[in-house]
């Protein structure tokens, strides 16, 4: 699988995108950690302009299924 990162404000999250704090240099080491489980949230229907996190710096995550 392929991760690709858009970093975008917390506040640009739309209810049901995948996004993380951590950018494309951790996305692209995926395949050597070995790991079954990432660092991946997922935005809920709370508003953003009330959230602590709606300023933050964050990356949409979108997973495409490789070869």
């Amino acid at each position: 699988m392929k991760v690709k990162c858009e970093q975008m404000f917390g506040s640009q999250l739309q209810p049901g995108d995948l996004f993380s704090t951590a950018g494309p240099d951790y996305w692209d080491q995926l395949d050597e950690r070995g790991s079954i489980g990432e660092r991946v949230y997922i935005r809920t229907n709370t508003p953003a302009d009330v959230a602590v996190q709606g300023d933050a710096v964050v990356f949409r995550i979108t997973i495409e299924k490789g070869d």
